[in-house]
């Protein structure tokens, strides 16, 4: 089917970088273990977002993704009428391996025959 397995990464919430979002505890606290697991079970991506994540939650979880060979996949969302339908943060050259994934996630397939 060509489908690729992926989990969404949350991130708990602290101040909220967007200001939409209550204070909240999700996957943080375990993330090292959770990725470790995913991966496990034949997860091969992991879906964030770049607007909704700090910076260091963020680099935490890229290098999780390469140290258990997991793809990654830009997961933005709107969720309110206010929201912009362009995502500011994934223009950041931090975020460039975000375009390509798009791109290869898309034409992979093709590009390996």
């Amino acid at each position: 089917m060509g489908a690729i397995s992926a989990y969404a990464y949350l991130g708990d919430v602290g101040d909220s970088v967007t200001g939409d979002k209550r204070a909240q505890k999700f996957e943080d606290d375990f993330l090292d273990e959770l990725v470790e697991y995913v991966a496990g079970l034949g997860y091969r991506a992991i879906t964030y977002m770049p607007s909704r994540n700090t910076r260091e939650q963020l680099r935490r979880l890229r290098a999780l993704c390469e140290k258990h060979s997991l793809f990654q996949i830009s997961g933005e969302d709107i969720n309110q009428p206010r929201q912009s339908f362009v995502c500011e943060a994934q223009r950041d050259p931090e975020f460039a391996n975000l375009y390509e994934a798009t791109a290869f996630a898309r034409f992979g397939e093709e590009m390996a025959r």
